[in-house]
């Protein structure tokens, strides 16, 4: 005898029951995205927590359909019951011996077999009551909506690359939330105001200038230039395609030209101009203390950082902040790009500088407008990493990481080369004598860059 609710024509129950199918069966796959590959703690934990939730449900299918009835008694739901019953101590024993592996990625992938076993044999189960109560209602039974979650856990169970896609998106999801409430505890640090009005405010304010319009003339000073910010568009997080970073003190002819060869280089790996973050265009000139309370946030919001790193880089307190915010986002080193900015005919003589910037970096002796800004910042930078000295350390680490003696070296051994090509070119019409010589002045041009190469690695690493 069957209750009238298995029998109905209404498509509500069936819509109950999938539900409820989906929450119960959806278990094990949410708790299997959380460990990593690589995490073997944290996947014995995981299959822990499924064998602890699987006792305590066939403790109360049995305690509710099987305890106190006498087999011989049985209706289908009891034999409904026993299979569940049987299959989820199955499930237990084997998970506990999947626990007993060493290596995380075979306890994940075995004990993915093992759910998908497992579920193909309630799929079954399910199949063969529905069928039977299918046939006594001479209609489809709603409990035919059951197989809706084991459905999804054998798709779960079976395409790898969707558990990977899924598990990446989470932690993606999470990094950026952390990354922008580490950038707005900055900011708001800076600002002495609180998180959720940093976030705010910089919602509002995000800005992005496409690096095409912008001109020499644009950026060779920091002057005021209200009509600038009629070129930027108002941005989301996550849409721009860089921070750029750099001191107004560096060499703007040189700055220029190394903002140029990372846009040549954008647009030939994205075949798209890129749209940056710029203070001198981004920010509101008309409140400029809001803009820069929001600086931490504007940098989480870029998909990458560009350093455009001269000879006054390390000594401009506000760029060292853009560098701690990176740092304290734990952002990897493939969001941060360099740019070293070398004067034309000086590298050499800039490298060299640069390099006895990094060998004595300290974040205390760098340069701010504001005595009592240089204080604020200072203490941020003391109360996260517990002493200057240690930020000290993460700054060296990261401009060593990049090699940006390697970067200095190839981008003066490229414009050495340019002027050999570009000399070729204005005597290739002369006679074969002139030729000859042209042969003999590249061969000896040659020797110059290897000689030059050597002096440079002697300059940059002599002060470390």
């Amino acid at each position: 005898r069957f209750d009238g609710w298995l029998c109905t024509k209404s498509w509500s129950p069936f819509l109950v029951i999938a539900v409820q199918s989906l929450l119960y069966y959806g278990r094990f796959a949410i708790i299997a995205l959380g460990p990593l590959a690589d995490d073997t703690r944290f996947t014995r934990l995981a299959i822990f927590v499924d064998v602890v939730t699987t006792c305590a449900d066939t403790y109360e299918l049995a305690h509710a359909y099987l305890w106190g009835v006498d087999p011989g008694t049985w209706t289908l739901f009891q034999y409904r019951a026993a299979a569940y019953t049987v299959s989820n101590i199955g499930l237990q024993g084997c998970l506990l011996a999947v626990m007993c592996h060493t290596a995380a990625s075979t306890m994940q992938r075995n004990m993915w077999v093992v759910v998908r076993l497992w579920a193909w044999s309630h799929i079954w189960i399910g199949f063969v009551s529905t069928s039977l109560v299918s046939a006594e209602c001479h209609r489809l039974s709603c409990i035919v909506s059951w197989n809706a979650g084991l459905a999804v856990v054998v798709i779960w169970g079976s395409c790898p690359q969707l558990r990977c896609r899924c598990q990446e998106f989470l932690i993606n999801s999470f990094e950026r939330r952390s990354e922008a409430r580490a950038a707005a505890g900055v900011a708001g640090l800076i600002g002495n105001c609180s998180v959720h009005d940093v976030m705010a405010q910089a919602g509002s304010r995000f800005r992005s200038v496409m690096l095409a319009s912008l001109s020499f003339a644009d950026i060779k000073d920091n002057a005021p230039d209200l009509a600038l910010a009629a070129k930027t568009e108002k941005a989301s997080p996550g849409t721009c395609d860089a921070f750029v970073s750099h001191s107004w003190h560096d060499d703007p002819c040189a700055k220029w030209n190394a903002l140029q060869e990372w846009r040549g280089e954008f647009v030939q790996e994205h075949a798209c101009e890129p749209g940056v973050w710029f203070d001198k265009c981004c920010i509101d000139q008309n409140n400029i203390e809001v803009d820069l309370r929001c600086l931490p946030v504007f940098l989480h919001g870029c998909r990458k950082m560009v350093v455009l790193c001269g000879v006054t880089y390390l000594k401009r307190l506000w760029c060292i902040m853009e560098i701690f915010t990176f740092i304290h986002m734990c952002r990897g080193l493939d969001c941060i790009e360099f740019k070293m900015v070398l004067r034309e005919g000086r590298e050499i003589e800039d490298s060299a500088a640069m390099a006895e910037a990094f060998a004595n970096f300290d974040a205390r002796e760098c340069e701010c407008f504001s005595v009592a800004d240089k204080d604020r910042m200072l203490s941020i930078i003391h109360n996260a990493f517990g002493d200057v000295v240690n930020f000290n350390r993460e700054v060296s680490a990261i401009f060593e990481q990049a090699n940006w003696q390697e970067v200095c070296l190839v981008r003066s051994e490229g414009r050495e080369r340019r002027a050999v090509t570009n000399a070729m070119g204005s005597s290739s019409s002369g006679d074969s004598s002139s030729s000859s010589s042209s042969n003999s002045s590249t061969l000896e041009d040659d020797g110059n860059l290897e000689r030059r190469r050597k002096s440079w690695r002697m300059l940059t690493q002599s002060p470390q």
